[in-house]
């Protein structure tokens, strides 16, 4: 009976996760289904643009990955220790620049892909408008994985799958138009997912500073 009820609490707490790695995964792939209606030349270039860059995010996420054993380590103990948080979001910031530099080297050497000429270029549009999204998406990595150290698992997981639709419903109003928005095609694609990666890490960050995790956020300053 204790071990099933262990296994219950582990399924339980893990629940959350999974589904937020499955959010993140699937995070460009509203952009593809939404594409698919448009062109095929739109879901192509998406499809293949989404294909380059979602290694390149992966690095940077694999890195920042350790975060959680670290936070969870120092629960155990009993401690507290902002600068875990604050070193964690340098360490993003580091990975992004890194990342960003390749990728952006990449786009300005795309030929080198031997793509379709037909998508090559929409391609290199589309990683060019969501390559600078890697810093918020990776600081919003930062935080997700000390929360999930520190026990606080639904927000940080719950906010990656709300943005998975608000992705599709904002993709779908800028890639066909809607109202006074004209259509923009793969560029409104690409707009959106940059600013729902920004906002994800907004939202994160102010539920850090005003929840109960607050003494984090006061405590940047004096560590750095």
């Amino acid at each position: 009976m204790k071990n099933l009820k262990l296994l219950k609490e582990i399924f339980l707490f893990s629940l959350p996760i999974i589904t937020g790695q499955i959010g993140q995964m699937l995070f460009g792939v509203g952009d593809i289904i939404v594409a698919g209606h448009f062109s095929t030349s739109a879901v192509s270039a998406i499809g293949v643009a989404a294909a380059i860059f979602s290694p390149f995010l992966m690095i940077g996420i694999g890195i920042l990955l350790c975060i959680g054993p670290l936070a969870s380590e120092i629960k155990g103990q009993g401690r507290k220790d902002p600068s875990l948080l604050f070193n964690s979001i340098v360490v993003a910031i580091i990975s992004s620049v890194v990342v960003i530099l390749a990728l952006l080297f990449l786009v300005f050497h795309i030929n080198w892909l031997k793509l379709n000429s037909e998508i090559e270029a929409s391609v290199a549009l589309y990683l060019r408008w969501t390559i600078l999204s890697i810093l918020p998406a990776l600081i919003f990595q930062a935080m997700k994985e000390y929360l999930q150290g520190e026990g606080k698992i639904i927000i940080p997981n719950a906010i990656i799958i709300l943005f998975n639709l608000i992705n599709i419903i904002l993709c779908y109003i800028f890639l066909f138009g809607w109202g006074p928005i004209p259509s923009l095609g793969i560029f409104g694609a690409a707009l959106v997912a940059s600013f729902c990666r920004i906002m994800m890490a907004l939202i994160l960050f102010f539920y850090i500073k005003k929840g109960n995790c607050s003494y984090l956020i006061r405590n940047i300053p004096a560590v750095c």
